[in-house]
C-alpha cells in the first residue's frame, strides 16, 4: 500500500566506509529533522533549433542534521575531533580529516514505514547556539551541513553510482526492510531478516 502522508524521523544511525563496505551502524540519537537538498545536474543539447536531448542525474545531496546534541563519539567518527589525553576533553584539529559515511533514517507514514539510507556523506562543523534560560527552559538543538554524493557499486558485473536505496515494511520488500539495521544495506543484495 502506499503512504497518503509521511511523518515523523527516527532511528536515525550511521555507518562509516570502510576498505570492505560500512562498519556496523551506530546510534544518532535526539534527531529532530533531516532535511535533503537534491543538487541536480543537467546537460542540455542542442540541434535543429531546439533541445534536442536532456539528460538529467541526481548528482548530490546537500543535507542540514537537526539534533538535540552530537554524541562525543559520533564527533571523532564523524567531524575528525580527537580525544585528549591531557584534559579528557575532545579538541578539533583545524585540518581534521572527516571520513566518509552512510545514513540510515526511518520516516513513518500511514500505511507503511520507509527505511532510507544514503551513501558517501560528509558533514561540516555544526552550527549552535547558546542562550541564556528565562523562565521557560527551551532546549536549544544542534544544527550540521554536509553532503552525500552517492557511492559505487557493482551490481550485475558492472560498477554503478548510487545515492540512495529504500525499503517499506509492506509486502515483498518486509524481509530487506527488518534486516535493515543488521549490516548496511548496498544495492544488489539481498540481505535475509535471519
Amino acid at each position: 500500500m502506499a503512504n497518503k502522508v509521511r511523518f515523523g524521523v527516527s532511528n536515525a544511525r550511521y555507518a562509516l566506509e570502510t576498505d570492505e563496505g560500512f562498519g556496523s551502524w551506530t546510534r544518532i540519537p535526539g534527531v529532530v529533522q533531516i532535511q535533503l537538498e537534491p543538487q541536480e545536474s543537467q546537460s542540455d543539447f542542442y540541434a535543429d533549433n531546439m533541445n534536442y536531448f536532456t539528460q538529467a542525474g541526481a548528482a548530490s545531496d546537500n543535507i542540514t542534521l537537526e539534533i538535540a546534541d552530537l554524541a562525543d563519539q559520533a564527533k571523532i567518527d564523524l567531524l575528525g575531533y580527537v580525544q585528549d589525553s591531557t584534559s579528557g576533553g575532545l579538541v578539533l584539529p583545524v585540518n581534521a580529516t572527516r571520513k566518509s559515511f552512510a545514513l540510515g533514517f526511518q520516516v513513518e507514514g500511514d500505511e507503511t514505514k520507509l527505511r532510507i539510507v544514503i551513501y558517501g556523506g560528509k558533514l561540516n562543523r555544526p552550527s549552535m547556539t547558546h542562550s541564556t534560560t528565562s523562565d521557560t527552559t527551551e532546549p536549544e538543538t544542534m544544527s550540521i551541513e554536509g553532503k552525500f554524493s552517492g557511492k559505487v557499486f557493482t551490481v550485475g558485473g558492472e560498477d554503478v553510482p548510487y545515492l540512495y536505496l529504500t525499503t517499506t515494511d509492506a509486502g515483498d520488500t518486509h524481509t530487506a526492510y527488518d534486516a535493515f539495521w543488521t549490516a548496511v544495506p548496498t544495492p544488489g543484495t539481498a540481505p535475509s531478516a535471519g
